[in-house]
């Protein structure tokens, strides 16, 4: 995010101190005394504390990840292109894991509200159902090719989870030697079920 504006200097605070002290122990106020403007001024941007972190939970959030979804590889065989999917995360600014953070919260409802939990529910559901499909496409769509297919999702989002949110520094080759190591076993098993 570029720090020019004053709407993005507002989010950029209002990151910080949800980051802090939580949705619930930060105001409106606070945030507005942060980047020194009026409360005023803060409500042009946004209708209310809900709005403001709707606006980095959900929508920053996406933002992101929509970047982030451009920026990878198109030529690459897929296990790169999701070896570089988990990188990007691990290379993520202190500002946008922090978002993570937030959209995290949110989605398991501690933070925000019900509409917001439902809307990054819903984004992460179609997610991995994007997934879910490439990799049948790519490994088959056997009873085991679906249980593999599945345990990459989780092993993804474990590795996710560790360098975003708990800041583990997960050496880059480790990274690649355990997608690569599902992708060989895929293989396999694809090979397996197509000789069936």
């Amino acid at each position: 995010m570029r720090e020019n504006t004053l709407k993005e200097k507002i989010m950029i605070k209002a990151v910080e101190l949800f980051s802090e002290k939580g949705y619930y122990g930060t105001s409106i106020r606070e945030i507005a005394n942060a980047v020194e403007c009026s409360l005023p001024m803060l409500y042009y941007y946004f209708k209310n504390k809900n709005d403001l972190y709707e606006e980095i939970a959900y929508v920053e959030f996406i933002r992101i990840n929509d970047r982030l979804r451009s920026e990878l590889p198109k030529q690459e065989h897929i296990k790169e292109i999701y070896t570089q999917y988990v990188l990007q995360r691990k290379n993520l600014s202190e500002y946008e894991k922090s978002v993570y953070k937030l959209a995290l919260k949110a989605w398991m409802r501690t933070e925000g509200n019900t509409e917001i939990q439902i809307k990054l529910k819903q984004w992460e559901e179609s997610r991995i159902e994007y997934s879910r499909s490439l990799l049948g496409k790519h490994w088959g769509q056997s009873h085991a090719c679906e249980l593999l297919v599945s345990i990459f999702i989780r092993l993804l989002e474990n590795m996710v989870d560790k360098l975003v949110l708990i800041n583990e520094d997960i050496p880059e080759e480790q990274i690649r030697s355990e997608i690569y190591m599902i992708f060989e076993y895929g293989a396999i098993l694809a090979e397996k079920s197509a000789v069936k």
